[in-house]
């Protein structure tokens, strides 16, 4: 999925933009399961997006604690895989 107005963090792999559809503010990072590695997008409220623009490094503690979660996992916490 491709984001609007999107900023990509490279080093932390991770970006941050507004979901195509919706214009709701999203947080888009790679989950690795096994052998397994795909994109998860989760829709975050305003004020999450803007901390994690501010500090991009407060949005990691959050991102791995998805890694190793099955894609169906995700998608009943409300992520789009």
């Amino acid at each position: 999925m491709r984001l609007n107005d999107e900023t990509i963090y490279r080093d932390l792999r991770f970006s941050l933009g507004r979901h195509p559809q919706t214009g709701q503010p999203c947080l888009l990072f790679p989950v690795e399961c096994g052998f397994l590695g795909y994109m998860a997008c989760l829709q975050i409220s305003e004020e999450t997006f803007e901390e994690y623009r501010r500090d991009p490094y407060s949005a990691l503690p959050f991102i791995e604690r998805q890694q190793g979660r099955s894609p169906q996992e995700l998608r009943e916490l409300g992520f789009e895989v």
